[in-house]
């Protein structure tokens, strides 16, 4: 027994140094008003709720007026049992209590015995009557079942794999991207982010969160909060607030891959004959259930979630843009079609007004004899141009192939019934590469001993913060 409790101390203590804070930003509440047949309210009545999930239970009791109010409860299914002395018991099953939502649920008691009851099935609360807020609650099963294409828009700031805010821009009012996003037209980098009612802002880019995002399966539900919500949300204009996945009394689990293969992509209109590479993985799982250890067993108490997601892009996104690069007249020094004059830095001299003034190269010519050496050997590097002219006469090669690990891990403990306590840690770790590639046949065999048969550049940015 000391093992267990000594462990589990350890557990609690390693998470809360990660990120433990008292918060309440995402819990929900359920309130309402009893009354008998007869429309009269009934004062003192007994509300019991149980979560299905985890068996935690919360207490509360009617005012004189027969209303009454359960705050701080964490989003999940509820059964609500009502209860009086002289009135039949009324259950409610499946009653659903969303993130940052306080739902109205009415109960009409019919005398009787006590010991008596009435069990309504199939009657999940979404009705909010207590807020003017304007908001979407996102549920799991739309989270997990919806499809989320990985890489394109996904990329902007982050790696291809699925990030969490992504449904988000389903929602009414919001528009842009992860990078900058606006809810109701409010300005780019002002919203409020919460994870579990943390507060997990970005200082230097307001609303953006996908350098830190835990993995796409952990989130339980989330909600995006558009207007008109309560003063504690104001830190931004406009909320993303998520709830993460927790335990439950039974062991669950999964294992899931995604992936995109070249093979199965039809050719761009730019492409070429050729399909340019791009194989994309995202793989992992999940599992959590009750803490049982030796001479411990947390049913119905503690509960932990774990998630894991990797990913890996081989051959990368590719960058699709044209850039302009020096026609064949050009890379031997011709600059006729070039629309402006090219000036000979050799001819600079005083023009008599305090200033200098060159003269340009005639023809727009510049001799060979002037190239440096450092231009000499760079421009058989460069790449022979796709397209005729001088402007936007290339297509790029460029692509950004990476890899991302990502970890979160969620443990929850019922103190007693009105104190819980959550600790999650995690990490998310990426790399990214800028990668070029062009035909062997631009670059002349004796630019390179020995010839390969393709010349690549790679480079590989190391950015300030990790970005998943």
């Amino acid at each position: 027994m000391r093992f267990a409790q000594s462990a589990l101390a350890a557990l609690f203590i390693a998470a809360a140094t990660a990120h433990l804070l008292v918060a309440q930003g995402s819990l929900g509440g359920l309130t309402g008003r009893v009354t008998d047949n007869s429309g009269a309210t009934i004062p003192e009545v007994s509300i019991q709720l149980r979560n299905v999930d985890t068996g935690a239970e919360f207490q509360a009791a009617t005012s004189s007026d027969g209303a009454y109010l359960v705050n701080s409860l964490p989003p999940g299914r509820y059964r609500v049992s009502v209860s009086k002395t002289g009135f039949r018991t009324t259950v409610r099953e499946s009653v659903v209590v969303s993130t940052a939502t306080v739902s109205a649920a009415d109960f009409a008691l019919e005398v009787g015995s006590v010991t008596d009851s009435i069990t309504v099935s199939g009657s999940e609360v979404q009705l909010q009557t207590t807020s003017a807020e304007i908001g979407t609650v996102m549920p799991t099963k739309a989270i997990l079942d919806l499809p989320i294409s990985m890489g394109g828009a996904a990329t902007t700031g982050a790696t291809g794999r699925r990030q969490i805010e992504n449904f988000m821009f389903l929602t009414p009012g919001v528009t842009g991207t992860q990078w900058n996003k606006s809810i109701n037209g409010a300005p780019g980098f002002s919203q409020q982010v919460l994870i579990d009612g943390v507060d997990m802002q970005n200082i230097g880019a307001p609303g953006f969160i996908a350098e830190a995002s835990p993995p796409y399966e952990a989130v339980e539900e989330f909600k995006v909060q558009n207007t008109l919500y309560p003063a504690e949300f104001g830190g931004g204009l406009g909320v993303m607030n998520f709830t993460m996945r927790s335990g439950t009394n039974k062991y669950h689990g999964g294992l899931f891959e995604f992936f995109r293969n070249e093979a199965m992509d039809s050719r761009t209109f730019f492409g070429g004959s050729r399909k340019a590479l791009l194989r994309q993985n995202e793989y992992g799982g999940t599992f959590g259930g009750p803490v049982r250890l030796p001479g411990y067993n947390g049913t119905d108490k503690t509960f932990f979630f774990f998630a894991y997601s990797g990913f890996q892009l081989r051959g990368g996104v590719p960058v699709g843009a044209f850039v302009t690069l020096p026609t064949q007249l050009q890379r031997g020094g011709n600059f006729f079609d070039y629309p402006f004059p090219i000036f000979d830095p050799a001819t600079t001299a005083p023009d008599g007004r305090g200033a200098f003034e060159r003269q340009p190269f005639a023809g727009n010519q510049i001799p060979e004899s002037r190239f440096s050496g450092v231009a000499q050997r760079a421009l058989p590097l460069i790449p022979v141009p796709d397209l005729p002219g001088f402007f936007n006469n290339y297509r790029s090669r460029q692509n950004q192939p990476g890899t991302d690990s990502d970890w979160s891990v969620k443990i929850d403990h019922q103190l007693i019934s009105k104190q819980r306590i959550s600790a999650r840690i995690g990490t998310c770790a990426a790399r990214r590469r800028l990668t070029a590639r062009w035909p062997a046949s631009s670059t002349p065999a004796s630019a390179l001993r020995p010839p390969p048969p393709a010349a690549r550049a790679s480079i590989t940015r190391t950015p300030s913060a990790p970005r998943c």
